[in-house]
């Protein structure tokens, strides 16, 4: 869908199929003046929000999620938020993680680090869970 579709449409494609597949109640949020990444970086955040609304869902039985897309001309930027379960997580917890078959969320951080990003998985204050990562960008990537 992403070689048809800007990163945008294709994250809301995804939160339709969670509001009806799961009757989750997600909301996208896009911020920001640059033009959407494409091509392997698009790939990327298409997939960690997939697989954070996946963790949402599945592991921490979560009813409402936000999906938050800044881009900005120098980075970009997703946040999935959630109030289900909290759950933290942190790129030394990788061995751990793999470990104990945690591998969608050691695959995030994996995947951040070669586009040289960042990632975190933190609890959130009010409860739930909120996925952040934020990779260098320059308008007219598409790698």
């Amino acid at each position: 869908m992403l070689d048809r579709l800007p990163l945008p449409l294709t994250l809301d494609s995804l939160i339709n199929r969670y509001r009806a597949t799961f009757g989750m109640h997600v909301t996208l949020v896009v911020t920001g003046y640059s033009e959407p990444p494409q091509g392997q970086l698009a790939t990327l955040l298409y997939r960690v929000a997939s697989e954070a609304l996946s963790n949402a869902e599945r592991h921490a039985q979560a009813e409402h999620a936000e999906v938050r897309l800044d881009l900005r001309p120098d980075s970009v930027s997703l946040v999935v938020a959630d109030d289900g379960r909290g759950f933290a997580a942190t790129k030394e917890d990788l061995p751990a993680l793999t470990a104990c078959g945690h591998l969608g969320l050691a695959g995030i951080f994996e995947r951040v680090q070669e586009f040289d990003g960042t990632a975190s998985v933190d609890r959130r204050a009010g409860g739930g869970t909120e996925v952040h990562i934020r990779v260098p960008y320059w308008r007219g990537e598409t790698t």
